[in-house]
């Protein structure tokens, strides 16, 4: 790592020292075992070969660096939020210390530089891969809190992740897909949402896999990333935008608020009327109940997603019951 550190800032003087100022300067704290985070900063791409040289890679570091932002995080939320209990801690934690905030971090201290790793893996990109990224800066999190103590490990955590960032639109905001996809399909009776990597590329150390996901019998979305667990949600979210859209496109070509309303007029029936009678459910995932009364010819009620789609749903039941009444009464 010294001599990366080297031909990246030739600016500095040759040396440990030189290497340790510079650590020094980005994290913004003083570094007292260098040797630790020299391996934070050695990716598993270094000698893979060789026997025990994943020991001496960044991983062990980057567990142990994951449980202390975990911890630290934690704490940070008990005592921000006291009135809130589990259920809205937890996924709120989850957001500031998923890949994504990790990597953000690591981006702005221009961690990916002073990382070392073969050749090969910086030729595929992995200075500036996400998720090597964030492995990188949970290492370092770990050899700060082995080198200098809790105290100043969640110092630097609070600085460099926790401070400045509004914690209500952060709660507020979902982008939990997975969740999000199976709420959707739950309240409309569907199927599970079923995940399957289709293809894995690359190196061991710079993996992409491909993940699709299903609802019912067919393939509703896709989503590439560096994690299995990242593909998903980006498959989540694929899926989502596209059968909500399918949804909305099925009830504009079936107009049947439209074709209720004409149906009154035609037989000189009162104008439907429609009303919400109940709203069950999150605020991200509600559920509405609508009635439809056209005076005392029908009187239904449906459930959906949102009130614009229980109105129609409402509507196409009302119109299917007068049809029946009319099949009925001709009949006799």
């Amino acid at each position: 790592m010294i001599a990366v550190l080297r031909r990246l800032f030739p600016f500095l003087s040759r040396g440990r020292h030189a290497t340790k100022a510079r650590l020094e300067q980005l994290l913004g704290e003083s570094i007292r075992d260098l040797s630790l985070y020299e391996q934070a900063l050695r990716h598993r791409s270094i000698k893979p070969n060789q026997p025990g040289s994943r020991l001496n890679s960044n991983e062990r570091l980057e567990f142990l660096g994951d449980a202390v932002l975990s911890l630290v995080v934690a704490e940070y939320l008990y005592e921000s939020f006291p009135g809130e209990m589990e259920g809205f801690l937890t996924p709120l934690r989850a957001k500031l210390v998923k890949g994504t905030a990790l990597t953000k971090v690591a981006r702005s201290l221009g961690l990916g530089a002073a990382i070392e790793m073969s050749s090969r893996a910086a030729q595929h990109g992995g200075r500036d891969q996400d998720a090597l990224l964030a492995d990188a800066l949970e290492a370092v999190i770990g050899a700060l809190y082995l080198d200098r103590g809790l105290h100043i490990a969640k110092r630097f955590i609070h600085r460099s992740m926790l401070e400045g960032v509004n914690l209500e639109a952060l709660a507020a905001r979902q982008d939990n897909f997975k969740s999000l996809l199976q709420e959707y399909v739950q309240s409309r009776g569907w199927p599970r949402p079923t995940y399957t990597v289709v293809d894995t590329k690359g190196p061991p150390h710079s993996r992409v896999f491909k993940v699709a996901v299903g609802v019912g019998n067919k393939v509703r979305g896709k989503g590439h990333a560096p994690s299995k667990k990242e593909a998903e949600q980006l498959a989540s979210r694929v899926a989502l935008s596209k059968l909500k859209r399918q949804e909305t496109n099925q009830t504009k070509k079936k107009n049947y608020k439209g074709q209720l309303h004409h149906l009154a007029q035609a037989k000189g029936w009162p104008k439907p009327k429609y009303r919400v009678i109940d709203q069950q459910g999150p605020p991200h995932a509600p559920t509405f109940t609508v009635e439809v009364h056209v005076g005392t010819m029908v009187r239904v009620k449906q459930q959906a997603g949102n009130k614009k789609e229980a109105e129609h749903k409402a509507a196409r039941k009302a119109l299917e019951k007068l049809a029946q009444r009319t099949a009925d009464t001709a009949n006799r």
